[in-house]
């Protein structure tokens, strides 16, 4: 059993959630530490698990990195699009690159790991994240999750597939690897950083490593992602993909998933991702009706959500939107009222048809979700697109 799992009843049962949730000091070498205690260290932070430490972090020995922490409880790190695991939870030319359209990179804020959660089955149901990066060639890390959410609707065994332009989601076409387990070759040998990553998977998740190269505005370097149900039921799961390189080339630039979108909170699709190194406008899209088929969700809706503190225990609804072309005025999940201009969208995401939704928005630093779902508890399949552009 891992160090985390070994770890985090120790923490949950012997410190108050006062003293889990104290504001964060930064690394000092020359403080002995004491178990519970928080501290920053370069850009993450850290939980002790020992007494009278003064052990750099990340040495996992010594320090759990909190994002690994949530994982390990069935909350996804900081990006994972769970709000209250308790209450809440194609057309092929969609997924030859995310949005099928050109996408200016922003000077400003980064987009960084993405993560998409929702219902993953067979055939039409499995669960797609398309993605490009910007820039150069950027090393990436997908993950498949499904068991560490630790609900009885998981995801038994996910099986990871990606591929770049593909022209058939079913066949080898375009096929870079296929993983069913931590197996792959390419997960061993890495840094401590990126190894936290992998050691957050359970038995039976999946990932991968690959250097994705820059898209610049062409289709063919867009990639996709998807899971469907190795053995076991279907359920749901959660794509997670993140940059690992050292920052000198590409970045990820956005994200398209697509999945069944069921009629209860716990099948919707959720969004998950981290806006950092300064503002950034992004441009968040609903699809449904688009997909032109008789299994299409037929009017999504887009709730998007600000994370203000760890493991997701204050948020906001800080934007909703139903139809593209119309503003919004209504009341969120959870019952809060939320007013939503008419969206000005950037000429080169004007794709969408009638009853899609959008939400185009400057956001400061920090953890979002958007989510996407029915209107009226309608069901089917759905997409949702977040793309970083000029600000």
């Amino acid at each position: 059993m891992s160090l985390i799992k070994n770890a985090l009843p120790i923490i949950f049962v012997f410190f108050s959630i006062t003293k889990l949730y104290a504001q964060p000091t930064t690394w000092d070498s020359a403080t002995p530490y004491s178990i519970g205690d928080l501290v920053v260290s370069g850009e993450s932070t850290y939980i002790a698990t020992a007494d009278s430490t003064n052990q750099t972090p990340p040495n996992t020995t010594y320090w759990t990195d909190l994002n690994v922490a949530a994982a390990a409880l069935g909350v996804p790190e900081e990006t994972v699009p769970t709000l209250d695991t308790t209450t809440i939870l194609d057309s092929l030319s969609a997924l030859e690159s995310p949005d099928g359209n050109t996408t200016s990179v922003s000077s400003g804020g980064k987009l960084i790991n993405l993560s998409s959660r929702g219902f993953v089955g067979s055939g039409e149901e499995r669960f797609i994240g398309g993605f490009r990066v910007h820039g150069g060639d950027c090393k990436v890390i997908v993950r498949g999750f499904g068991p560490s959410r630790n609900n009885s609707d998981n995801l038994d065994d996910p099986y990871l597939t990606w591929k770049t332009n593909p022209t058939s989601l079913y066949g080898t076409d375009g096929v870079i690897s296929t993983v069913d387990g931590k197996e792959s070759p390419r997960l061993s040998g890495q840094d401590s950083s990126t190894q936290s990553l992998i050691d957050a998977l359970v038995d039976r998740e999946t990932a991968d490593i690959q250097i994705a190269s820059s898209w610049n505005n062409d289709k063919s370097k867009g990639y996709t992602a998807f899971l469907t149900p190795s053995t076991g039921s279907a359920g749901i799961g959660r794509i997670g993909i993140n940059d690992i390189s050292d920052g000198s080339g590409g970045q990820l630039i956005n994200i398209s998933t697509r999945c069944y979108i069921g009629s209860s909170a716990e099948q919707y699709l959720f969004a998950g991702f981290q806006i950092r190194d300064g503002n950034a406008t992004v441009v968040i899209q609903g699809f449904g009706p688009s997909r032109n088929a008789s299994d299409a969700l037929a009017n999504p809706v887009i709730e998007l959500i600000r994370q203000s503190s760890s493991f997701h225990s204050t948020r906001e609804t800080i934007a909703m939107n139903d139809d593209y072309d119309s503003a919004f005025s209504g009341l969120s999940e959870s019952g809060v009222q939320v007013s939503y201009p008419k969206p000005s969208i950037p000429g080169n995401f004007a794709n969408l048809v009638h009853k899609e939704a959008c939400v185009v928005i400057t956001l400061e630093p920090g953890n979002y979700v958007a989510r996407v779902f029915g209107n009226g508890g309608g069901s089917g399949i759905g997409r949702v697109g977040v793309n970083l552009v000029h600000e």
